[in-house]
C-alpha cells in the first residue's frame, strides 16, 4: 500500500500522544511532516508547579521537534496560517500539500474587555504563560487579581499567592469570576471545600461578577473596582489565528466542528482534536489538558485507520475526568466523581500523574 503524506499542524497535547504512538510502532502506510510554531511544548499539568517553583521550567518542556524526528517525521519549524483539505498555507505563503491534515494548535485569549491586551497577562497560550509573568517582574506586586473562577483561574490563584508571598510580605490574592462559585462544573460540596482552602490561604474567592475593564491599577467590575498590580486573564478560550484564517465547519463556540472520529465535519481527510476543537453533538464539553491527551490517544488509532481505509474508533467524553489543582507549596486539591481531598498526599499524586505523562513524552 503507498504511503500517504499527512501533515500534522501543531504540537499540542494530542499530536504529543500520535507521536509518541509513531514512536512505539511506526506506521508504513504513513510519511508524516510536523508543522510547529515552536521547538518545545509545555505541559499544561505542571506550569503551575513551575509558577509556585515546585518545577524547573525544562521539567515540564517536551522537545516535541525531536519527538517528531524520532517518530519519522519531517518538521518544518513555522508557524501555519490556514488549512484546508489537501494543504497546509505557511505564514511565508508557502504550501505543504498532504493526503490528509490534523490540527492540534490550543487556544487563545483574546477578550473583548477594555485593556486586557494592554494591562493583563493572559493565560494562553500556555507556553508563554511563565515567561509573561517573568518578565512582569510581580514578586513585589501588593494586589494580584485572577479572572476566572475555573480550575485554571483557581489554580493560578493559589500558586500566585504562594510565589509571591516572601518573608514581610504577603500579597492581596482575588479570583474573580462571572459564575456564581468556585468550579462551577463540580457539585456544590466540592466548591465548598475548595472555598474553604481558599479563605484558609487568604484567597479572596469573588463570584457573579462581570470584568468590563482592565486599567493598569485596577479591574473593574460591574459592581466595584479591585485595585491590581498584576492582572491574570484565565477567563474563557478563543481560537487561534490558524483556525480563524481556515475556512473550516466551526462550532457555536468559532472552534473547528469535528465528529466523534475527530475528523472536521464534512471532510474525509481533516482531522482537529484538543482545545481547536469542539465536538459536534457535546459542544459544551470543557477545554482541558486532559481531555486533550484522552483525544490524542484515540486520534492516534484514528489516522492509523485512516491511512488503512480502515473504520475509525469513536472518541467518548470522559465527564468524571479527575481533577488536580496545586494549591502551592507542594499541596494539591483532587477531586473526582463528587469527592475531593487535599494536602501533601494530594500533590504527590498530581505530581506522580504528570511526571509519568512527561516521562511518556520523552521516548
Amino acid at each position: 500500500m503507498t504511503a500517504k503524506h499527512l501533515v500534522l499542524v501543531g504540537g499540542g497535547h494530542a499530536h504529543i500522544e500520535v507521536l509518541c504512538d509513531l514512536v512505539r510502532a511506526p506506521e508504513p502506510t504513513l510519511r508524516i511532516t510536523a508543522i510547529l510554531d515552536r521547538r518545545l511544548s509545555v505541559y499544561t499539568g505542571m506550569v503551575p508547579g513551575v509558577i509556585a517553583g515546585d518545577y524547573a521550567p525544562q521539567e515540564a518542556t517536551i522537545d516535541v521537534t525531536a519527538l517528531a524526528e524520532r517518530a519519522g517525521a519531517a518538521v518544518i519549524l513555522k508557524a501555519a496560517r490556514a488549512v484546508e483539505d489537501g494543504a497546509a498555507r505557511l505564514i511565508d505563503g508557502d504550501v505543504v500539500g498532504c493526503d490528509g491534515l490534523s490540527l492540534n494548535v490550543g487556544s487563545t485569549m483574546a477578550p473583548d474587555v477594555p485593556g486586557v491586551s494592554v494591562h493583563a497577562v493572559a493565560a494562553r497560550p500556555i507556553a508563554t504563560l511563565v515567561e509573561r509573568l517573568t518578565a512582569h517582574r510581580s514578586r513585589d506586586a501588593r494586589n494580584v487579581v485572577v479572572v476566572g473562577s475555573g480550575a485554571a483561574g483557581v489554580e493560578l490563584g493559589f500558586v500566585l499567592k504562594h510565589r509571591l508571598s516572601h518573608p514581610g510580605h504577603s500579597p492581596h490574592v482575588t479570583v474573580v469570576g462571572a459564575a456564581p462559585r468556585a468550579l462551577p462544573r463540580q457539585p456544590v460540596r466540592v466548591s465548598e471545600h475548595l472555598e474553604r482552602i481558599a479563605r484558609a490561604a487568604g484567597v479572596v474567592m469573588l463570584h457573579s461578577q462581570r470584568v468590563t475593564e482592565v486599567r493598569a491599577n485596577a479591574v473593574a467590575t460591574d459592581s466595584r473596582d479591585l485595585p491590581s498590580d498584576l492582572t491574570v486573564w484565565a477567563a474563557g478560550a478563543t481560537p487561534p489565528s490558524v483556525v480563524q484564517g481556515s475556512a473550516l465547519p466551526k462550532a457555536a463556540d468559532g472552534f473547528i466542528s469535528v465528529d466523534r472520529s475527530l475528523r472536521v465535519v464534512g471532510s474525509s481527510s481533516l482531522f482537529a482534536a484538543g482545545d481547536c476543537a469542539t465536538l459536534i453533538d457535546e459542544s459544551t464539553a470543557p477545554k482541558s489538558g486532559v481531555a486533550a491527551v484522552r483525544q490524542g490517544e484515540v486520534l492516534a488509532r484514528n489516522l492509523r485507520a485512516w491511512a488503512r481505509r480502515e473504520s475509525p474508533e469513536r472518541y467518548t467524553q470522559q465527564h468524571h475526568a479527575l481533577c488536580a489543582i496545586n494549591l502551592g507549596g507542594q499541596r494539591a486539591f483532587v477531586t473526582k466523581y463528587g469527592l475531593s481531598v487535599s494536602g501533601r498526599l494530594a500533590w504527590q499524586l498530581k505530581d506522580f500523574i504528570d511526571r509519568r505523562y512527561i516521562g511518556r513524552s520523552r521516548i
